[in-house]
């Protein structure tokens, strides 16, 4: 029976333990084995002791398959843009080169890459583009193998948030050496094909010591940049871990966010004062530990290079488009027991569906589809207004102009009203003690209405969207809640967040909400309702 099992798997090594249990069974009833029939829990402990000592089983049908269109033999030309070719080890052999893919060891580890010419010839006309600058992403995803291997989308994305690939790979590490070697045949093919150094202004990465030293080694020219929502959730799990009071850990977060949006002049004096602040913790108290390891980790490491100055207006903070990505590379690639060639096949497959979709770089800054959607979510609940919060300056500016154009429009006659009210009013001379109070402490929001301010604001900003977020603007990005006009005739006014004042931005103060008529009517029909309930109780 071993070696009826081994001959089929000789031929066919991607055989699951029931199709060679249904062999033996085939053969034994055909009189050609003798019985007994094993169980199945022994062919399968056979198929695994066997694929253990033949390690390249697998992969040898790999290197069948991709020799025809090896990098190496037959190259990349414009003639046929969309023909896919194939990076990896080669070797000579009778006059022409032929692959050499590993079988996944420590000393013969498995790598292979796919691109092609229209790939690379998008991406060298952006990064010859003066007036774009160009951030690559790089990371990796797991379940399209059965051996667990990592694949790797190696690409970069626009003013939009779109994601352009530029190669698939797949290698059976994930260190330093083997990101190394993919970024390597990417700039080879590109030298070769364009004559045309790779050489992006950002790399963007996730916290992965292996993918920061490949970038740093073999793109010395280019800034790795760090993912701003990877600092976010390791500084929180952290947090989590470390027994940090959440009192404790929305000021570090405060903090953080700052350091994110403050102005690139403004930064080394605000980390400064955040880093005495977290000196002055008590020592040996968990939220002074938790400072020391943010200081370490995220400020004077090597993953410090996170901020928002430090990209042009508009580009991405995150690598979240290649993130979105990985969704759409697993719609045909999300085999966790595929073997390597059918993860080839998904590859190939991926990387014609992107060029299918002819997607365009875009190098102005425009709402993305994520966020256009997010907003339509959140418009019929009039709940949330996305603009742009102004600055100080703007608003000292917008708000008295306004508040003088509004008095214009209302003429004598509601001065004369608000005099006679005075009159009627017991005690009128006292004012409010919030109006009384000293300008240094008042928010400028008190003194006037919801529907001034933001009719203001209209009036002196724009609305800017960005990457992450609903509402974003260049380093004063957050949310405002708005008015929308009820059923009622009159503004209706909405809960306002109030963000931490960072640089040029001010807070807003939150409003009390008032329903619609529609909603009064409703609550009211359930309340009688209720009642009518109650009394046919009783």
């Amino acid at each position: 029976m071993k070696v009826v099992l081994e001959d089929q798997l000789e031929r066919h090594p991607s055989l699951t333990p029931l199709q060679l249990l249904s062999t033996l069974s085939y053969k034994i009833a055909n009189t050609e084995l003798r019985g007994p029939e094993p169980s199945y829990n022994q062919v399968e402990y056979f198929l695994r002791v066997w694929r253990d000592n033949h390690p390249g089983a697998d992969t040898h049908q790999v290197s069948s398959a991709i020799d025809p269109s090896l990098y190496d033999e037959v190259g990349i030309h414009e003639r046929s843009p969309r023909a896919v070719v194939y990076f990896s080890e080669a070797v000579r052999d009778e006059g022409r080169w032929v692959s050499r893919v590993g079988v996944g060891t420590e000393d013969d580890p498995y790598r292979i890459g796919l691109t092609c010419y229209q790939l690379l010839y998008d991406y060298v006309q952006v990064q010859t583009n003066p007036d774009v600058a160009v951030i690559v992403h790089i990371d990796s995803t797991f379940n399209t193998v059965k051996q667990k291997y990592p694949a790797f989308v190696i690409g970069y994305s626009d003013r939009c948030g779109q994601f352009f690939p530029l190669g698939y790979f797949c290698t059976s590490k994930r260190k330093n050496a083997d990101v190394g070697w993919c970024l390597r045949h990417l700039q080879r093919a590109i030298l070769d094909t364009f004559h045309v150094h790779f050489q992006p202004e950002f790399v963007m990465t996730d916290a992965d010591k292996a993918q920061y030293k490949a970038s740093r080694n073999e793109l010395p020219s280019s800034r790795v940049l760090m993912c701003w929502y990877h600092v976010t959730a390791n500084v929180y799990k952290q947090a989590r871990s470390r027994s940090v009071s959440l009192e404790e850990t929305d000021k570090f977060f405060e903090d953080l966010y700052d350091l994110h949006y403050v102005p690139e002049d403004e930064f080394e004096d605000l980390k400064t004062k955040i880093l005495a602040r977290w000196a002055a913790l008590p020592a040996g108290s968990a939220a002074f530990k938790m400072g020391c390891y943010v200081k370490k980790s995220w400020i004077d490491g090597k993953f410090c290079d996170w901020q928002a100055f430090l990209t042009s207006k508009g580009c991405v903070a995150t690598n979240n488009p290649l993130e979105q990505y990985h969704k759409t590379y697993k719609i045909v690639s999300n085999k966790p027991k595929a073997i390597p060639l059918q993860m080839l096949e998904g590859m190939n497959a991926s990387l014609q569906a992107f060029i299918a979709t002819n997607r365009g770089f875009q190098t102005a800054v425009e709402a993305s589809a994520r966020l256009l959607k997010a907003y339509a979510l959140l418009k019929p609940h009039h709940c949330l207004l996305p603009v742009r919060l102004p600055s100080m300056g703007e608003l000292l500016l917008a708000v008295p102009a306004h508040a003088h154009r509004m008095a214009d429009d209302t003429g004598d006659a509601q001065g004369q009203d608000q005099a006679d009210n005075a009159e009627l009013t017991p005690n009128s001379g006292n004012q409010d003690p919030a109006v009384t109070s000293p300008p240094s402490t008042l928010s400028p929001f008190r003194s006037i209405g919801t529907g001034t301010l933001l009719e203001a604001m209209d009036a002196s900003t724009t609305s800017e969207s960005g990457d992450n977020g609903i509402a974003a603007s260049g380093n004063s990005g957050g949310l405002v809640a708005g008015n929308n006009d009820g059923e009622d005739g009159g503004p209706r006014q909405a809960v306002t967040h109030e963000p931490r004042a960072i640089g040029s931005s001010v807070s807003l103060v939150p409003q009390p909400v008032r329903r619609s008529s529609r909603q009064r009517r409703q609550t009211q029909r359930a309340r009688e309702s209720s009642a009518q309930s109650k009394r046919h109780r009783r």
